[in-house]
């Protein structure tokens, strides 16, 4: 479900059909492969490879979501706005973790092993938690916000009225 929803917050910030596309059906075809996942893996092992994918998914939405933010000129600085957060949120998520899933298979029996991928795991945890956090209290301004600048404006000496004796 986790998956479902994040994919569903990337479909309406993402403006390429093509992704849009691929972002509508990778939560199904996720969630195919988990539930066959969860068949096949023996009772009492819990199998990683689904949340490696997860993680591996959702960092192409995001390198892609940040690639389309940098062709886009706005007014608000990125850093001010929700996604923004939520989206630096699951990049830290997801990157520290990828490798973490991927070999956390192999020895599971060894206490050593398994207090490090706790410490490792709870860190990026923790580092999401807070990036969502700050999503959430971060106050975005509006873009209907117009800044004043020379350009667009016309010479400053118009901006006064003259009245006939020229003062």
């Amino acid at each position: 479900m986790e998956f479902a929803f994040i994919s569903w917050i990337f479909l309406f910030n993402i403006k390429s059909k093509f992704l849009k596309l691929i972002i509508r059906s990778a939560p199904v075809a996720f969630i195919a492969y988990s539930i066959y996942n969860y068949i096949v893996t023996p009772d009492g092992i819990f199998d990683y490879k689904p949340l490696a994918a997860e993680c591996l998914i959702l960092l192409v939405y995001i390198l892609y979501f940040f690639y389309e933010k940098i062709q886009i000129t706005t007014s608000i600085p990125i850093y001010q706005t929700k996604i923004f957060w939520i989206a630096v949120a699951f990049i830290i998520y997801c990157s520290g973790n990828f490798f973490l899933f991927l070999y956390s298979n192999n020895p599971i029996k060894n206490e050593e092993f398994i207090f490090q991928y706790t410490i490792i795991y709870s860190t990026f945890a923790i580092l999401k938690n807070i990036a969502l956090c700050t999503g959430i209290l971060v106050q975005q301004p509006s873009e209907t916000v117009k800044h004043p600048d020379f350009i667009t404006q016309p010479p400053f000496s118009q901006n006064f009225q003259f009245d006939d004796k020229g003062v």
